[in-house]
């Protein structure tokens, strides 16, 4: 053969810088912990990530910006300046949903958020090149305009399930408004779901929210697709009829938690430590494995004093060794310091208290624990799922309630406590929930017989499957890379030099924890793939993600968190320091706040984004942060939508409101099911639990804002994964018309329980070593976890019922109950609680204040969580393994309920099918009865439970997979990150 001719040498064109994510979470615990996640994933990757978030949120992720730091992963958190409250009405230093102590509150913060619009604006016009696309929770729709405007590509991130979320969009497009009482079949579901108004999905569906959910469904509808957390092993069916429905690509590229994989990643998610409590070292001692109910209600749910009795009293019942956290606004109150004293006493031989903040994900991963008593938030259900822990389902409300039926009815890893019925945020004492209730489900979830076993075995099943889909060639691990390339293709696509920086996403996730967390996941899982990642909200906020951006500084990981200017105004009538939905003192407050939100921060937001050179790959806003569309659209840059709920959800409410069906929902006094059409399963609702946000007449306005700012988004993200629910994100897509990013779980992506810790409020209620060693001292599997998110704040006398419950039912828990619980609650409730601890003090732990939701999740003593249905808390269990009792209170919960009970089949539902007002849940019939059965339904040995627990840990290890290398998640993250940029995505 002829010796070729030499072909003369061309320079090598440098390769691409690696695409750059910009994260905006909403300012809530359960959103923004899985897109902290999310973000540390991306970052992994060899993404940038950016989490742009207000001060105080950048102080709670300073932890995990450090250990990014040390990691050398390009995350950053950028702070963006909230609003003062002057101009906010909310309380001073309110910049997070856990802070908001008054539910009027809400409202304004939400509205509040709107005005990071122009930060994050200015700071994406700042940036040498533009990121390569915007990952925004779909409560911060304000960053749909943001993106538009800067030309970014912007994807949302959908906090709860793709069951959720799916239920969600379909209720939407069918225009499912079941009446009060009354069971209705979501249409077009690939399972049957069936919802009451109370329980059917849709957030923001209020009297008064209705601009703000209008808004986040708009920048929902012209997001360039979602991401979610959660797996194609879990929610297979789901994520694909969510991308369907929804018409975008939807990234499932979760479980986001099973990121976290050493004790300093878990403990670093949420608020940090404050108990001296180590529920690790007390986990440690424990000698049977699945042996401990872990019990642990969310950054939101807080239990009044005789739900905590309750609870503590059925997990004392139920003879179970418990690590029971406890919100310090749950004990705040003499009466509950004084039972809860006494309970820890009389039950310290197996029960294990944390009062504030404990490590979720280190618990739910700790051999010990075999329970979870859940108040259903997806991060909490995925966690448990992705460390096979089958849960006790006590949803509150949002998506909760669907999450439990996900967990319950679908993937079977779930022991409902017996909620039917949502509860306000701030209390549920009218939801029936005894120590009998908390006893029994409980005993179902930890003892169960053959269905017990089964139920473990599915929760251990889909453990294994979250584990595998986090891996390097399982779903999420391949979505993500799918993501990450798709950003990087279209980032090279538009411009003429293949040298460009990395895709630049910027998020703007809603103030409020349970929006806030994923959002800031997601920002860590792009900074992980290489892409920058900005994350925008509020001074509060940014001050809580603080650790967040240190974590990341250490690792190199391009996420930065960029702080909005927010103060309520007095006009507003919140208080100055209300920067985020926990700082509501009332329902009544949370229409000012978001409003507040919307009118203060989409002007900075608008000049942070506009400063930026170049603009910004794409905006990923909160879908309850509509403002960001004006923002984006007016800046030219792409803007994806952030649906914190499941896509279960968000398929019944885009389902509902395209049919028409909220109308007649909303109208109905009779309580009359409706079934949600076009859902691939039957779903059905009434006028409490049906999907919408902001569907309240005081929501009308914002959730006129949020539909349209989803209609204008480019497409979708959602927290989930295809295992979990594949069929969901495909509906979701096709009704959307828009990509949809199932990214999940994002929960997957911290490694360490400080990463875990640093995303909640900026002090941890517990000694994270002590709650380990706690938990280390149960069996695998046993404990019952009991937390309600971070807005949901149970009256004392619901607070006695969970307490008794737990106690009933005899369980080891670990039951975490708000500060703000204890605070609010009467001097005899903190003596019940003070009295309940020092009883219950051998088999369960109660943490007062936060808890790390996601170290408790993957410890592998939690074997069960009783949860409000928050799509974070469901996923996070999901993410774990971990079978759920769903206690839905509001919002998407009870439709996050359903998902988890009916179509995954990992929840047992507490029997709430009402919901209830944030602040307040005194009209919330679950008993002690109620929260000891699903406790030990939840935990019991018997066929189902068995069944139950043996999907939760299957969806876990699919969650676990979807987020690995060649996981569903990990190449919808891929493709994400691809559509922004060419190349140059780290694997």
């Amino acid at each position: 053969m002829a010796p070729m001719e030499e072909e003369p040498v061309s320079a090598t064109p440098p390769p691409p810088s690696p695409p750059h994510f910009v994260i905006v979470p909403l300012p809530a615990q359960g959103h923004t912990i899985p897109m902290v996640d999310l973000a540390f994933l991306l970052a992994e990757r060899g993404a940038r990530a950016t989490l742009v978030v207000t001060p105080a949120n950048a102080s709670r992720l300073r932890a995990a910006a450090g250990l990014a730091a040390r990691a050398n992963l390009p995350l950053e958190i950028v702070e963006l300046p909230f609003p003062p409250p002057a101009e906010t009405g909310l309380p001073a230093g309110v910049e997070n949903v856990d802070q908001v102590t008054d539910y009027a509150h809400f409202l304004p913060f939400f509205t509040a958020l709107r005005s990071l619009a122009s930060p994050l604006e200015s700071y994406l016009r700042s940036l040498p090149s533009p990121p390569s696309c915007l990952i925004s929770d779909w409560c911060q729709s304000w960053t749909s305009d943001v993106a538009t405007r800067g030309g970014i590509p912007r994807l949302f991130f959908h906090g709860p399930s793709c069951f959720y979320s799916l239920c969600d969009l379909n209720a939407a497009a069918h225009g499912l408004q079941p009446q009060h009482g009354e069971r209705f079949i979501v249409p077009g579901m690939p399972v049957r779901v069936e919802v009451t108004k109370e329980t059917r999905p849709g957030f923001f569906k209020e009297p008064g929210w209705e601009a703000i959910h209008e808004a986040s469904m708009e920048a929902m509808r012209t997001a360039d697709g979602a991401v979610v957390n959660t797996f194609v092993g879990l929610e297979s069916q789901f994520v694909s009829c969510y991308e369907t429905a929804l018409g975008k690509p939807v990234w499932a590229l979760g479980p986001f938690s099973l990121y976290n994989r050493d004790a300093d990643m878990m403990a670093s998610r949420g608020n940090d430590n404050t108990s001296d409590v180590d529920a690790q070292t007390w986990l440690d001692e424990i000698d049977e494995d699945d042996s401990v109910i872990y019990v642990n209600f969310g950054s939101l749910a807080r239990k009044p004093p005789k739900y905590l009795f309750e609870v503590g009293h059925g997990l004392e019942d139920s003879g179970k060794p418990f690590l029971w956290v406890v919100k310090e606004s749950e004990v705040i109150s003499p009466e509950v310091e004084q039972w809860m004293s006494a309970f820890v006493l009389r039950t310290a031989t197996r029960g294990l208290v944390v009062r504030g903040w404990a490590p979720q994900l280190a618990i739910l991963s700790h051999r010990a624990v075999g329970g979870f008593v859940t108040h259903c938030g997806w991060n909490s259900m995925l966690e448990a799922i992705a460390h096979g822990v089958p849960v006790v389902t006590w949803p509150h409300f949002a998506d909760q309630f669907l999450n439990e039926r996900l967990a319950v009815d679908v993937l079977g890893v779930g022991v409902p406590i017996g909620v039917t019925m949502p509860v306000m945020l701030f209390g549920d004492e009218a939801v029936p929930v005894t120590r009998g209730d908390v006893a029994r489900a409980v005993s179902a979830l930890m003892d169960g017989g053959e269905e017990g076993e089964e139920r473990r075995r599915k929760a251990k099943e889909y453990g294994e499957k979250a584990r595998r889909a986090m891996e390097k060639g399982g779903s999420s691990y391949e979505s993500l890379t799918q993501l990450i390339d798709s950003f990087t293709l279209q980032a090279m696509e538009t411009t003429e030099q293949a040298s460009q920086p990395p895709p630049h996403f910027v998020l703007v996730p809603l103030a409020a924890h349970g929006h806030l967390l994923p959002m800031v996941d997601l920002a860590r899982l792009l900074a992980s793939r290489g892409v920058r990642v900005s994350l925008a909200t509020t001074p509060l906020n940014v001050a809580r993600l603080r650790g967040v951006a240190d974590q990341a500084a250490r690792e190199k990981l391009p996420l930065e968190l960029v702080e909005l200017p927010f103060s309520p105004s007095a006009e507003t009538g919140l208080p100055p320091e209300c920067q985020n939905a926990d700082k509501i003192a009332d329902d009544a407050q949370l229409v000012p706040l978001l409003n507040a939100m919307r009118d203060a921060l989409a002007a900075p937001f608008d000049a942070y984004v506009r400063a930026l050179r170049p603009k910004p790959t794409c905006v990923v806003s909160d879908f309850c942060n509509p403002w960001t569309a004006a923002v984006s659209r007016r800046l030219g840059i792409p803007r994806l939508f952030f649906q914190g709920p499941s896509c279960f959800y968000s398929l019944c409410d885009l389902k509902s409101a395209v049919h028409g069906l909220q109308d007649r929902i909303v109208a109905d006094e009779h309580g009359t099911a409706f079934v949600v059409p076009g859902m691939p399963v039957h779903v059905t609702v009434t006028r409490g639990t049906a999907p919408g946000f902001y569907n309240a007449p005081d929501f009308d306005a914002l959730r006129h804002e949020a539909m349209e700012a989803m209609r204008t988004a480019d497409g979708a993200v959602v927290n989930t994964f295809a295992d979990l629910e594949a069929q969901f994100v495909e509906c979701y897509e096709a009704t959307l018309g828009k990509p949809v990013w199932a990214l999940g779980p994002f929960c997957l992506g911290n490694r360490d329980d400080t990463l875990m810790a640093s995303c909640g409020s900026t002090v941890l209620s517990v000694d994270q070593r002590a709650l380990a060693a706690w938990l280390d001292e149960q069996a695998t599997g046993s404990v019952v976890y009991v937390n309600f998110g971070s807005l949901v704040r149970k009256a004392p006398a619901q607070l006695f019922e969970i307490g008794h419950g737990l106690e009933d039912s005899g369980k080891p828990f670990l039951w975490v109950v708000k500060e703000s619980e204890a605070t609010a609650a009467t001097a005899e409730a903190r003596d019940w609680l003070d009295a309940f601890v020092a009883r219950t003090a051998t088999r369960g732990v109660v943490v007062r204040g936060w808890a790390p939701q996601v170290a408790i999740l993957s410890h592998r003593a939690v074997g069960g969580f009783v949860t409000h249905c928050g799509w974070n808390s469901l996923l996070e269990a999901v993410a774990h393994g971990v079978p759920v009792v769903t206690w839905p209170h509001f919002a998407d919960q009870f439709l996050n309920e359903k998902l988890v009970v009916d179509v995954l089949g990992v929840g047992v539902p507490i029997g709430v099918t009402a919901p209830v007002q944030i602040m307040d849940d005194v009209s919330l019939p679950v008993s002690r009865r109620d929260v000891a059965r699903a406790v030990l339904e939840l935990m019991g040995d018997g066929e189902v439970a068995n069944e139950r627990r043996r999907k939760a840990k299957e969806y876990g290890e699919k969650a676990r997979r979807a987020m690995e290398k060649g996981g569903s998640s990990y190449e919808c993250m891929t493709q994400l990150i691809q559509s922004f940029m060419p190349s140059g995505v780290t694997e």
